[in-house]
């Protein structure tokens, strides 16, 4: 989906946002739509999350001649959007907590601690990576990117994950 820009990145993090609602559903059809609110922030965070990923694999998709978001946009303006979906991540995670009109609260204490250290995982493997770029070697823009990027928010979802199965339990 990336070479179809901000556009496939929104088709992926549907997907990804999608996963447990559609859990959710089939164990409870008469409920699963309760996970609406996780789903719809979880598909806001992994548009910004795929952003960063393509920043990375700027010049692998510059040879391959795709048009990603990165590359339409350039890496600094593609840094700001990335940016702004996690912004709006950050106001839309305490929704599966507080609930909102039609949806009622559904995760407690153990979902909002998780998904707020998530959300810092997330700004601080975002603003490390900006550290790299205003550096301006590519060598260490790469290696951020490989550290920070796909590692570090690769586990920190993997850690979320097991927040919510954790709160499924508590």
């Amino acid at each position: 989906g990336k070479m179809h820009g901000t556009i496939g990145h929104g088709i992926v993090a549907f997907g990804v946002g999608a996963i447990p609602l559609w859990g959710a559903l089939q164990l409870s059809p008469q409920n699963g739509h309760l996970l609406v609110p996780l789903a719809l922030s979880i598909c806001v965070m992994e548009v910004g999350r795929e952003i960063m990923v393509c920043i990375g694999d700027m010049p692998g998709d510059r040879e391959a001649g795709f048009r990603t978001t990165p590359l339409r946009l350039g890496r600094d303006r593609a840094m700001g959007l990335a940016m702004a979906f996690y912004v709006a991540y950050a106001f839309l995670l305490p929704l599966p907590y507080t609930g909102i009109a039609g949806f009622e609260p559904i995760f407690g204490e153990v979902y909002v601690t998780g998904a707020i250290l998530f959300e810092c995982v997330l700004l601080f493997t975002w603003w490390r990576t900006w550290l790299a770029i205003r550096r301006g070697d590519e060598k260490q823009i790469f290696q951020a990117f490989e550290r920070h990027i796909r590692l570090g928010t690769r586990l920190a979802v993997v850690a979320f994950q097991g927040v919510l199965l954790l709160e499924a339990f508590v």
